[in-house]
């Protein structure tokens, strides 16, 4: 998949090109404390905004949808995030993740990441830094993250690194990650339209808050059927 929109140099946004690796792969390490492979494509999103640093995250608030197992999550705890709020209808009973030595830092809620919302304050009064890894149909999805950037969630996020999933049924586009696909008539649009048409919507979608946000859209080598979308707040 093209690039949708150059990253610059702004930390949090994605490299621009030409990437400086062989190939444009990034190598992430293999590890056996992680609970699931997931870490992988966080750690990849990581090297490409330049946020793989703790003190990248030092006093950082971090809201996290669609947490479990935990890759993600396992992540934000190597890193030394001052809080991780985790949002997944699973409990965060992974072994590396309870036993972490930063698991105090762990608040999770256990419930449906469509419906939760932040009530408390970043620590450092700047704003959360918001990630997912969510597996919610396109156009939920990206309705979902609409919330979070319009400030309907909790306060704006000052960061946000967003996975945009393409591999969803037909059948299930309008449905939550949650509910049973429903059996309307399947649309014409093949797998490839599908995932064009979803990077279409994202670029629409944050083309309607470019005045607050820079934005940039990459797939990467451990992505899937799948992409991200980072964005940093203007004022950060």
């Amino acid at each position: 998949m093209s690039v949708a929109q150059l990253g610059s140099a702004v930390p949090g946004l994605a490299l621009p090109m030409p990437l400086p690796w062989p190939f444009g792969r990034v190598h992430v390490a293999k590890e056996t404390g992680p609970p699931s492979d997931a870490y992988l494509k966080f750690k990849e999103i990581l090297l490409h905004a330049r946020l793989d640093e703790p003190s990248a995250w030092h006093g950082q608030h971090v809201i996290e949808l669609g947490s479990h197992p935990g890759g993600w999550t396992w992540v934000l705890l190597e890193l030394g995030a001052e809080r991780i709020d985790t949002v997944d209808w699973a409990a965060m009973d992974h072994p590396s993740i309870a036993a972490h030595p930063n698991a105090s830092r762990l608040h999770h809620h256990q419930m449906d990441a469509k419906t939760f919302s932040v009530t408390i304050e970043a620590p450092d009064n700047r704003g959360h830094v918001l990630v997912s890894d969510a597996a919610i149909p396109p156009p939920l999805s990206l309705a979902l993250l609409d919330d979070w950037l319009s400030a309907r969630k909790g306060p704006a996020p000052r960061r946000v690194m967003w996975a945009l999933k393409f591999a969803f049924r037909a059948d299930t586009q309008q449905s939550g990650d949650d509910e049973q696909p429903s059996h309307r008539e399947r649309t014409p649009l093949s797998e490839k339209e599908r995932s064009l048409q979803a990077v279409a919507m994202a670029e629409t979608l944050m083309a309607s808050h470019s005045e607050r946000y820079e934005w940039s859209l990459r797939q990467l080598y451990h992505h899937g059927n799948e992409a991200v979308l980072l964005a940093v707040r203007k004022d950060e």
